[in-house]
C-alpha cells in the first residue's frame, strides 16, 4: 500500500519542479553574476507563493525525494572520510563544538528569561540555530508543540535563507576589505 499523496504522478511531477528550479537558478545565476544557490530558494518560495494548490499537491512527495537526496548526500560525504583523520582530529572538534551549543543555549535561555520568552519558545528557536529546522521541527513534534511546529519550520528556513545571502556577500566583499587593509 502506498501513502497519499506519493503516486509516479506526483513524484515525477516535484521532480521535475525541483529540476526546472535548477536550471532557472544556474542560468539566472550565470546571467547575472551571482550564486545559483541564492536563486533557487528565491525561485521555490515564488513558485510555492505563486501557485500553492499546485504545489501543495506534489509538497509530499518532493519531500520524500528531498530525504533521498540527502541520505545520497550523507553517503558521499560519509565515504569520504578518512578515519584516521576523523580519529585524530574528531576529539577536538567534538569538544568546540559542545562548547559553541553549550554558550549559545546558555546565552539564549538568559535572554529569552531577559526578554520574557516563554522556554519552550526559547529551547526550541536554539535548536532551530544549531540543528536546522528539521531537527526543531521534529523536537516541536516530539515534545507535542503542535503549534510550534511550522513555526520552527519556517523559522529555520528563513535562517538559511538569510544565512546563505549574507555567506555570499561576505566571500564578495571579503576580498576588498583584504585588499584594502593589507
Amino acid at each position: 500500500m502506498r501513502p497519499s499523496g506519493l503516486g509516479l504522478l506526483r513524484l515525477m511531477s516535484a521532480l521535475s519542479v525541483g529540476l526546472v528550479l535548477c536550471t532557472l537558478s544556474q542560468l539566472l545565476g550565470s546571467a547575472i553574476g551571482t550564486s545559483p544557490m541564492l536563486l533557487v530558494s528565491l525561485l521555490a518560495v515564488l513558485t510555492a507563493t505563486a501557485f500553492p494548490a499546485t504545489m501543495g499537491k506534489i509538497s509530499k512527495a518532493g519531500g520524500v525525494l528531498g530525504v533521498i537526496a540527502m541520505q545520497f548526500f550523507f553517503s558521499v560525504t560519509g565515504g569520504m572520510g578518512h578515519i584516521p583523520t576523523v580519529l585524530s582530529y574528531g576529539p577536538a572538534l567534538f569538544l568546540h563544538t559542545t562548547v559553541q551549543i553549550i554558550v549559545h543555549f546558555g546565552f539564549s535561555v538568559a535572554a529569552g528569561r531577559l526578554l520574557g520568552i516563554p522556554f519552550r519558545e526559547t529551547v526550541l528557536a536554539s535548536n532551530t540555530n544549531v540543528g536546522g529546522p528539521t531537527t526543531a521541527a521534529a523536537m516541536a513534534t516530539t515534545k507535542r508543540w503542535k503549534l510550534l511546529v511550522l513555526p520552527a519550520l519556517l523559522t529555520g528556513i528563513l535562517g538559511y535563507a538569510m544565512a546563505t545571502g549574507v555567506g555570499v556577500a561576505v566571500v564578495r566583499v571579503l576580498p576588498f576589505v583584504v585588499a584594502r587593509t593589507g
